[in-house]
């Protein structure tokens, strides 16, 4: 329960820091906004502060800020206009819708420079953490039938200094069949066996197979050295993000989808989505897994999440915005929002409906996360 009420105020905060970021962009460029709220709907507390009221709302399904000229046929009295997002240049019109995203990414990317600075990186070692005695087939794998064992440490490869595990790993798997001879430390004497690969496909090529698991340590990381590595585990999940986007909004998956339903099918978790609602449910699992290390891990997804939802440049998403800001600078002329706004609803229709898929499937088909 604790953990799942950390992962729902932790969405709460990152959507609010998201409008705080478009917020703090407009009030800094002279704009006028009237309004910052978490949530949707019925009013449930509110102040005013100079000409902005914030509060909070019924259904906390997101926020909003609302900022003076922002959308089309807002009438605006004349002393204001001066103050509006529409009289601004593109340059801080693209600032102010792009702030959010930004604002979140950034997030993302100082929580996990914290887990890394925390736990440090796994790095595989070339020492032997468990001999596999058999294959899938029964037969013994090369690894037992060279003799090697738990706690062994690889040392060299047909003459090659074992320096990292990756190397070696990838030196047998280009050498299914291919007899290798294996410089082993056991207990501090050095041995010679030699081993001949086993096959195996992976990734649809026949590779070379040991038998062997390496250990996994965790190796600290500096200040400067986190950042980079950083990177590496954000760059990852972004571009992860982008392809589960991408796979999610695909037409013949969102049919699939749908057929799942009436057929009582539960697609595997990549093709379906997810939302707070099962993340939330999942809190105490992800927590007993990975401790709240997972649970801030998930954090930053979320705000990789988020981000990149608002990136979409379709009204009424964030990039939708600066896609009119855009068009509006190339051309001189004002978008025709009597064609945009039926977009903007479709677009609304189909987020809503993978949101109530998604619950459907959180609700009567739960799918663990981890």
């Amino acid at each position: 329960m604790i953990a799942g009420l950390f992962i729902a105020l932790g969405l709460v905060f990152s959507i609010l820091i998201h409008e705080a970021a478009h917020l703090g962009a407009a009030k800094a460029f002279g704009m006028r906004a009237t309004e910052f709220f978490a949530g949707f709907g019925p009013k449930l507390w509110s102040f005013t502060r100079g000409e902005t009221e914030y509060g909070v709302k019924a259904l906390m399904l997101g926020g909003y800020v609302k900022i003076t000229g922002m959308h089309p046929g807002e009438e605006i009295e004349p002393e204001y206009e001066e103050q509006t997002y529409r009289a601004a240049p593109f340059w801080k019109k693209s600032t102010v819708v792009l702030a959010g995203i930004v604002v979140n990414l950034l997030f993302a990317f100082v929580l996990i420079y914290g887990i890394l600075l925390y736990t440090g990186v796994a790095e595989l070692t070339p020492t032997i953490n468990e001999v596999v005695a058999t294959t899938d087939s029964g037969e013994p794998t090369a690894a037992a039938l060279a003799g090697l064992e738990d706690g062994d440490v690889i040392v060299s490869y047909d003459g090659t200094s074992v320096e990292s595990w990756e190397p070696f790993r990838d030196y047998v798997r280009e050498r299914p069949g291919v007899a290798i001879d294996l410089g082993v430390d056991r207990s501090g004497q050095i041995l010679t066996l030699t081993i001949i690969p086993g096959e195996r496909e992976l990734d649809g090529e026949v590779t070379g197979y040991m038998g062997i698991a390496p250990t996994v340590e965790a190796v600290s990381l500096g200040p400067v050295e986190a950042v980079g590595e950083t990177w590496v585990v954000y760059w990852e999940q972004v571009t992860a993000t982008v392809g589960g986007l991408g796979q999610l909004l695909n037409p013949v998956n969102l049919f699939g989808l749908v057929g799942n339903i009436v057929d009582g099918e539960v697609p595997p978790p990549e093709q379906r989505p997810t939302t707070v609602v099962g993340i939330v449910a999942a809190g105490d699992e992800i927590q007993q897994d990975f401790g709240w290390v997972g649970l801030i891990g998930v954090l930053a997804s979320l705000n990789i999440i988020v981000a990149l939802f608002n990136l979409i440049p379709v009204l009424p998403f964030d990039g939708g915005h600066a896609a009119v800001a855009l068009y509006q600078k190339i051309t001189g002329r004002q978008a025709n929002f009597d064609f945009l706004a039926p977009v903007a609803v479709g677009m609304i229709v189909l987020f809503m409906g993978l949101f109530l898929i998604g619950l459907w499937f959180d609700f009567f088909a739960p799918s663990p996360i981890g």
